[in-house]
């Protein structure tokens, strides 16, 4: 299969992103015949409109939260047929800036458009299935980082990510049985971001969540949808900066308590993240064993 992003049915999909209308610009600067979803309450429900809004047998959609890089639209990528391409979600890297992990939170992904619309996930998930995110299993994993995340324009919104990241790499019963790139994540998560205006805030709400994930993982899963209570509850509580610096490290001591991780430590001071940053590169997702050629104009 020849896969042209530029062939196929384009949405930006957003709902509250406080820099939404911006993105959503610079896309259609980039792709002119992008379509919209706005406000659709549900990431099931919404990922359905933009299903329905289709031209193509795919359609290619891009989170509220994401500067898309200009070449996305230029390449094409040879997907060999043993993969079954025409079953699959083409799901695209994507590099968070506070603290430089490439995978595929929130990135860019090409769906076959009947999928889309027939299965069941999030807020419409039968229960116990798929109820915080759809199934990997159906993936096909690019290391090509197709946008950057830009889930920080303020400090509910980093904390959110954060929250949700740690319930979703934290994907296994046992802490200790997570996939090493997961837990190369999750670090990240938990460590990287102080020389990033609201970085804090990502590591506060990716500690509190592992942390709750560890007491109790039922109820943190039911209390995902509501996130901003617990963000102003903690954040009324310790409105300074340093005093958030220490609770994140307070809770880093719970977690290696209960993990006997040492690896978790304090977080990393603004110059040791940057430094981090520049010295290691994060996990690729996969060996794209699917593809005859990374990508080519």
């Amino acid at each position: 299969m020849i896969f042209k992003p530029e062939k196929y049915t384009t949405v930006f999909l957003s709902y509250d992103e406080p820099n939404c209308e911006t993105l959503y610009d610079h896309a259609q600067d980039i792709f002119p015949n992008i379509k919209r979803v706005h406000g659709v309450k549900g990431i099931d429900t919404a990922h359905k409109e933009c299903a329905r809004l289709a031209e193509t047998n795919r359609v290619t959609i891009i989170d509220g939260d994401n500067v898309v890089d200009p070449k996305f639209f230029t390449y094409t990528w040879t997907i060999r047929d043993s993969a079954a391409p025409h079953n699959r979600v083409f799901s695209f890297s994507a590099l968070n800036r506070i603290n430089g992990n490439k995978y595929g939170n929130g990135g860019i992904k090409n769906w076959p458009v009947e999928m889309l619309l027939n299965i069941k996930t999030h807020e419409n998930s039968e229960e116990g299935k798929h109820e915080l995110d759809f199934d990997y299993k159906n993936y096909l994993e690019f290391n090509y980082a197709a946008s950057t995340i830009h889930d920080v324009a303020t400090a509910y919104q980093a904390f959110r990510a954060g929250y949700r990241e740690s319930i979703k790499l934290f994907n296994t019963l046992l802490y200790k049985d997570i996939d090493y790139k997961n837990l190369d994540r999750l670090w990240r998560w938990m460590h990287v971001g102080m020389d990033h205006e609201v970085g804090i805030y990502a590591m506060l709400g990716s500690r509190y969540s592992l942390m709750q994930l560890l007491k109790d993982r039922e109820r943190v899963i039911k209390e995902v949808y509501d996130i901003e209570k617990i963000y102003d509850d903690i954040v009324r509580l310790h409105p300074h900066e340093d005093q958030l610096v220490e609770v994140c490290n307070q809770f880093g001591k719970i977690i290696r308590a209960h993990t006997h991780d040492n690896n978790i430590q304090n977080i990393l001071s603004i110059d040791a993240s940057t430094q981090y940053k520049k010295d290691n590169d994060p996990p690729l997702r996969s060996t794209q064993e699917f593809l005859d050629n990374e990508y080519q104009l």
